[in-house]
């Protein structure tokens, strides 16, 4: 199920469009709409900040309607709060990024060599099948 989410910033209403689930095994993001770097920015927060974070993997779906308006600065705010953030007693080790097109998938393939270069504390991989995606994040 997708929420839509709505919050003031500056004075103007914001659309957010993500949800963030427990699914078990893993911790799961859904991302639709047009996200800039700002909402990519809270949405990661709020990931980070769930108290199961640091010992579940996450799963990040792109819809079909996901736009990401970004940067190379907003990827490396990412890996930087990774970085900095990522908690010392972590079992985490994986994040599945699930697109739905050939477009989105090239992208975030190259956003996970961005974080593999960037030595990040858990490995990232771009997936464009969703059960694939399942079966790398719940076996070792």
């Amino acid at each position: 199920m997708q929420l839509a989410v709505m919050s003031c910033c500056n004075r103007q209403w914001i659309k957010r469009m993500h949800t963030i689930t427990n699914d078990g095994q893993f911790l799961k993001v859904l991302l639709d709409g047009k996200f800039n770097e700002k909402e990519l920015l809270v949405t990661q927060k709020e990931l980070m900040s769930h108290p199961e974070y640091a010992f579940k993997n996450s799963m990040w779906i792109f819809s079909n309607a996901f736009q990401p308006v970004l940067s190379p600065t907003s990827i490396d705010l990412l890996i930087e709060r990774i970085k900095l953030l990522f908690p010392e007693v972590a079992k985490k080790d994986k994040a599945a990024l699930v697109s739905c097109s050939n477009t989105q998938n090239a992208i975030l393939q190259v956003i996970c060599s961005k974080f593999d270069a960037a030595s990040v504390p858990f490995k990232f991989r771009a997936f464009q099948d969703y059960h694939e995606a399942v079966s790398w994040l719940t076996n070792n």
